[in-house]
């Protein structure tokens, strides 16, 4: 994010110095290939100056975020060297879990073959929470299912779709909700929007999503970033493909938080094999 908002700042700044200049022109001279026509729609509705001082600030955000996540964590919050950014999504979510107080009672998740999220909060937060585990992978389960008494008290291991467990429950039916979906937000919204609805996780409770920041062709997309692009008065075409995707699902959030007890408390984006992006949620009173 941060070379993008660096170059979009070159870029304003050479259409400033080159007002004449084509599209063309200006990503040959500065050597940058980015959606020019995009900047300049954005530089003819609101000016130049108020361009530039948009994107300075969110660069001067970004670099305060950045150095904010360097300073040294809260004593007793785990943490992982081994650098792996699905690592430093796990930390977040074991952190979220530790910091909420709450370390008992029903936590459903998703556990694969490895149970890695589990194992560490076994370690560094509770050995009593009960874990109602989700898995539709034939091959996969049974190895989960041989791990599960390594974890909790009387886990539970279930075969089929995650949803199973959220669509027909009610309010606290669980202490937290790991919930690492890792594909479209489209295709599980509703177990989503049925959990922060319905409260399915006690007060104080963290619900953990991670989703594909993939770019999704669903026409929701288009239709959440032009409501982005209303109230916030910019052009979304500025944004690549996986930035649109980046919107859609935080706009998702912000308005699910706006109607419901939830608060978004983190957000992650990160790239392994694919471009992914973790939101915590915690229920507040």
């Amino acid at each position: 994010m941060s070379t993008s908002i660096k170059e979009r700042l070159t870029i304003a700044n050479y259409i400033k110095s080159n007002p004449t200049a084509t599209n063309s022109e200006v990503m040959q001279d500065t050597g940058i290939n980015i959606n020019v026509g995009g900047i300049r729609k954005w530089i003819t509705q609101k000016g130049i100056d108020e361009y530039i001082a948009y994107v300075s600030e969110l660069k001067a955000m970004e670099s305060k975020r950045r150095a904010k996540t360097r300073k040294k964590v809260k004593t007793g919050e785990f943490t992982n060297q081994d650098g792996e950014k699905k690592n430093v999504a796990r930390n977040k979510m074991v952190n979220a879990i530790s910091n909420s107080g709450i370390k008992a009672g029903k936590l459903l998740t998703m556990p694969n073959e490895d149970w890695k999220i589990e194992a560490l909060i076994d370690k560094y937060v509770s050995k009593i929470f009960k874990y109602e585990a989700c898995e539709n992978n034939k091959k996969v389960f049974p190895i989960m299912l041989s791990k599960v008494e390594e974890f909790g008290r009387s886990s539970e291991c279930h075969y089929g779709d995650i949803g199973k467990q959220i669509i027909p429950m009610g309010a606290d039916t669980y202490s937290h909700m790991i919930l690492d979906y890792c594909g479209n937000l489209d295709t599980f919204q509703n177990e989503i929007i049925h959990a922060m609805m319905n409260k399915l996780v006690v007060d104080g409770g963290i619900i953990a999503i991670t989703l594909s920041k993939v770019h999704n062709y669903s026409p929701k997309v288009g239709k959440v970033n032009k409501l982005r692009d209303k109230i916030a008065g910019f052009d979304v075409a500025m944004y690549d493909d996986t930035c649109k995707t980046t919107v859609y699902i935080k706009m998702f959030f912000e308005m699910m938080c706006s109607l419901t007890d939830f608060e978004v408390i983190e957000s992650l984006e990160y790239m392994d094999k694919a471009p992914m992006m973790l939101t915590i949620l915690r229920r507040k009173s």
